[in-house]
């Protein structure tokens, strides 16, 4: 990679980091992982990033990682228009901000307008990585979701913003408590080789929560033979006994009987985590 192109290639990433920019990370093996860019480090000599693959925090080389960015052609009629009004404005003295306006929604959007794609330093976007906003019915499930659980220890990945630092930021939770206004965790941290916990109250954004969900397929045999006490089979057909104690068994133990997972609404729980 040329140097001219490294330097593009961070310009791309600290911009659109505020965004949640995905990569895809490359091993030594050859072996490729999506990843979510979480910070960018950068002493003047070397760059390294801060990474998450959905179920631990990794470091990277700028050399190892390509940034998964969207073709200007796969504006949709509404961001045109948008991409449209900021170009609209009249007059010599509105070009600066104007030029400024322009390429904070161009980060936002996590548009290539470098032609970065075709060079081969970045990546197409897979169709749907980058649509953050979810529907008030998804919204709501996934409240519901979330507040049948409370009384069993949930926990959630916390996407928050670090002021001080200029940067996205992600950390574990423990869902403690929810109501009409605030959501309620405690903040895992670990400083200096300690972990401590936080009492978090943060204003009620459902999406900045995604809880972490077992998969059914994950059900162990001894969880199999506990679910046979809440189902009866008859000619090959299921039927609930109770549904209401098997809703409560599900959410005892984090099952994703609602599919939130495969939504994009929720995590894979890494194995262990509700052991306890």
């Amino acid at each position: 990679m040329t140097k001219e192109k490294k330097e593009l290639l961070m310009r791309y990433l600290c911009s659109m980091l505020p965004y949640g920019l995905m990569v895809q990370k490359t091993d030594n093996e050859g072996v490729a992982v999506d990843c979510r860019l979480v910070e960018v480090f950068n002493d003047g000599n070397t760059c390294n990033l801060a990474l998450f693959n959905g179920k631990r925090n990794c470091v990277s080389g700028l050399e190892n990682i390509k940034p998964y960015l969207r073709r200007m052609t796969s504006m949709t009629e509404e961001e045109s228009y948008e991409y449209r009004k900021i170009l609209c404005g009249r007059g010599f003295t509105e070009f600066y901000k104007t030029a400024d306006k322009l390429l904070v929604w161009l980060h936002e959007k996590r548009l290539d307008y470098h032609h970065m794609i075709e060079d081969g330093s970045a990546l197409e976007a897979k169709e749907g990585m980058y649509n953050k906003d979810i529907t008030q019915e998804e919204k709501e499930l996934l409240l519901k979701d979330i507040c049948g659980r409370l009384p069993y220890g949930v926990k959630v990945l916390y996407k928050g913003w670090d002021s001080d630092h200029g940067c996205v930021f992600y950390t574990d939770e423990d869902l403690i408590g929810i109501d009409d206004k605030f959501i309620h965790t405690l903040w895992n941290t670990l400083w200096r080789g300690e972990r401590n916990k936080h009492s978090i109250v943060e204003p009620l954004s459902i999406t900045d929560y995604k809880p972490y969900l077992r998969p059914l397929s994950s059900m162990t045999e001894e969880e199999h033979e506990e679910y046979r006490n809440y189902v009866k089979e008859v000619n090959g057909f299921t039927y609930n006994i109770n549904c209401s104690d098997l809703m409560d068994w599900f959410n005892r133990k984090m099952f994703d009987y609602r599919g939130l997972i495969p939504k994009g609404l929720a995590l894979e729980a890494p194995e262990g985590m509700y052991n306890n």
